[in-house]
């Protein structure tokens, strides 16, 4: 292996965690070097450092270290492009720390701001990144003619549940990857503690040696306190695998909703009162939250409700839109990448705003826009 590692194709976050750290480095090497705009961020200082922090949390080595995947290097590719689109507005100054984070989240945040800086100077805005407002710092504004628009993004993430569950299947899948047993394992269920999966797969292990050298029947279903995993034969003459997993089902109420509306509240303090405040709500990040329930967050809760005889749509009044409050927000943007087709942008015009904002404000061919009449129950797409 050269020192920069493998040429060829992609490797989990697991096999990158057990190179040398020189490798990594010659790796991230490999991925700058397309990009000749990053080395601003990622300098052979920075590049030393963070290839000595092999962690399955280092989001940004497993993507910097990915010089031949081509997601990884779509994401420097469109990174890069919108760095240098706002060059002129300080983008690799302002947005340097934010970028050296090795947390996912983080930095999915930090590319949201900054694409949602760059939509608005594509549509002929003034940009300035991060202007103050009082002793705050709003993350950026957009000015044009006599309108400057505020904006703050939001970038959201699973609920705890959600990415507790996930984590505990993604830590018994990483335990099962490979046994010493000729089987294909399928994980059925589970529904344990973090705590305990080392210990219940172990366990689990020695069922499936026990029952190999008793010579027991295929398929067979173990199963261990929350842990159920399916063994099928396989002719593997190196051992057996983890074929499958089965997929979470989950069931909410209003948590998602209420997570957008919590989110929204804390922009509002960040934006300069009596002024056309912008929420951007990125759902990207968050499995299971759709445009309904960042409406929900914005119009209050949506339900039935029978009066005078009918089913009527109702809201309640636990929305971030108020007439008595929150006016300061002219707009919330339920926004989300999109693998294919581009990303997709809900614009849900604050009918109590101090300042009302026209259709082209914020309009263009991949925008649907939204206005709520309150008195009749109704929206207008436009």
């Amino acid at each position: 292996m050269s020192k920069k590692g493998r040429a060829d194709g992609d490797l989990t976050i697991d096999e990158l965690m057990l190179l040398p750290a020189e490798v990594l480095r010659g790796r991230c090497e490999l991925m700058t070097e397309q990009f000749p705009s990053l080395k601003y961020l990622y300098d052979d200082a920075f590049l030393t450092k963070l290839s000595s922090r092999r962690t399955t949390e280092n989001y940004l080595l497993f993507v910097l270290a990915q010089p031949n995947d081509a997601a990884a290097v779509g994401q420097m590719l469109e990174l890069s492009r919108l760095l240098d689109f706002l060059k002129a507005e300080g983008s690799f100054e302002k947005f340097r720390t934010k970028f050296r984070h090795l947390s996912y989240s983080i930095y999915a945040s930090a590319l949201s701001e900054l694409h949602f800086a760059a939509w608005m100077k594509e549509r002929h805005y003034h940009v300035v990144l991060e202007p103050p407002v009082g002793t705050k710092l709003v993350e950026f504004s957009a000015s044009r003619g006599d309108l400057t628009l505020w904006f703050e993004v939001k970038s959201l993430q699973d609920l705890p549940d959600v990415k507790d569950a996930d984590s505990v299947t993604a830590d018994v899948m990483q335990r099962l990857r490979r046994i010493e047993q000729p089987y294909a394992l399928h994980i059925r269920e589970a529904t344990l503690e973090s705590a305990n999966v080392a210990a219940l797969v172990r366990k689990m292990k020695k069922l499936f040696a026990a029952h190999f050298l008793a010579g027991g029947a295929l398929p067979f279903t173990f199963e261990i306190d929350g842990l159920s995993i399916e063994a099928n034969a396989t002719e593997s003459e190196n051992g057996g695998y983890l074929a499958s997993s089965m997929g979470r089902e989950y069931v909410f109420g209003d948590e998602h909703s209420d997570q957008a509306r919590r989110r929204i509240r804390e922009a509002i303090r960040q934006l300069p009162q009596g002024e056309s405040g912008i929420v951007v709500i990125d759902r990207t990040n968050s499995t299971f939250m759709h445009d309904e329930d960042v409406m929900d967050a914005c119009f209050g809760t949506e339900s039935l409700r029978v009066m005078n005889g009918n089913f009527v749509n109702w809201r309640d009044a636990d929305g971030a839109f108020r007439p008595d409050s929150n006016t300061r927000i002219s707009a919330v943007i339920s926004y989300t990448r999109r693998f294919v087709g581009g990303p997709e942008y809900l614009i849900l015009h604050n009918p109590f705003a101090a300042r009302q904002l026209t259709p082209e404000a914020l309009g263009g061919p991949d925008v649907t826009q939204r206005r709520y009449n309150p008195a009749a129950r109704s929206f207008v797409d436009f």
